[in-house]
């Protein structure tokens, strides 16, 4: 007994420790990006533009796939259901709530966390290993400036423009399989999905992607700036960002939710 509340103690405080090193990272990263957005150097920029061509465009061909392959899926699981409770009317409401609610974000921040955050916190937890951090500011230069704002805005925006093009194809995956079983037209299809998707589910799609490049962008830096000298901790620094930026992503995601639709 004694041993367990000693490991949800340690458990505990490790955790608010990891909180408050999150916070304070956060406040400052945060003023950094207003720089960087208002007068921000060209360096700045060439890193910032080189993590969108990374963070977004490298993973459209995978996004294309992933997105279509899941709107395909859902009117296909769906399908006899739909087929007794008037199709037609129901596939928009379906693929809202499933696809522009909840699993294109969040989908879409998972393929994020195992695919870029991953790749940020790898990056920079070897930079602080072979010492260009202290280079960097040996030379006068900002890490926080030149390294993580450009990734945080790069993360944000690649983000949000990743989410309106998941939600995009994911609706055109499930408008061929409704074609195919359920014999809808593309006018019928565009009604529907007029009528089911709202201005608000929109707008919270947006939101949530946002938020949740947000949280990655954050854990991934923090924990990339944490490595040790040894070589073995950049695996563990990977991992721990991985493991932190999910929960985070479905916590946030459950929270926000309950908040708008309850």
């Amino acid at each position: 007994m004694v041993a367990v509340l000693n490991y949800i103690g340690r458990f505990s405080g490790g955790s608010l420790t990891t909180i408050g090193g999150v916070t304070r990272f956060s406040g400052r990263a945060t003023l950094e990006v207003g720089r960087l957005m208002v007068s921000g150097n060209r360096s700045s920029y060439r890193v910032l533009l080189n993590q969108i061509w990374f963070t977004g465009m490298q993973a459209l061909p995978f996004i294309l796939f992933f997105s279509t392959l899941l709107g395909s899926i859902v009117i296909t699981q769906a399908h006899p259901w739909l087929q007794g409770v008037g199709a037609e009317s129901m596939v928009g409401e379906l693929l809202n709530v499933v696809v522009i609610r909840e699993l294109g974000p969040l989908l879409l921040a998972l393929i994020l966390v195992n695919r870029s955050g991953t790749a940020i916190a790898g990056e920079l937890a070897t930079m602080r290993m072979s010492r260009e951090i202290e280079a960097l500011e040996a030379m006068g230069i900002d890490p926080v400036e030149y390294l993580i704002a450009p990734r945080i805005v790069a993360m944000v925006v690649a983000g949000i423009c990743l989410t309106v093009y998941f939600n995009a194809m994911a609706l055109l995956g499930g408008f061929v399989v409704a074609s195919f079983t359920l014999h809808m037209s593309f006018e019928i299809f565009w009604q529907v999905m007029g009528e089911a998707v709202t201005f608000q589910d929109s707008m919270l799609s947006i939101f949530k992607s946002g938020m949740f490049a947000i949280i990655i962008a954050m854990l991934s830096c923090y924990n990339g700036l944490l490595v040790g000298r040894s070589t073995t901790d950049v695996p563990v620094i990977v991992s721990k960002t991985t493991v932190q930026s999910i929960f985070s992503v479905f916590l946030a995601s459950g929270i926000l939710t309950f908040l708008v639709y309850t």
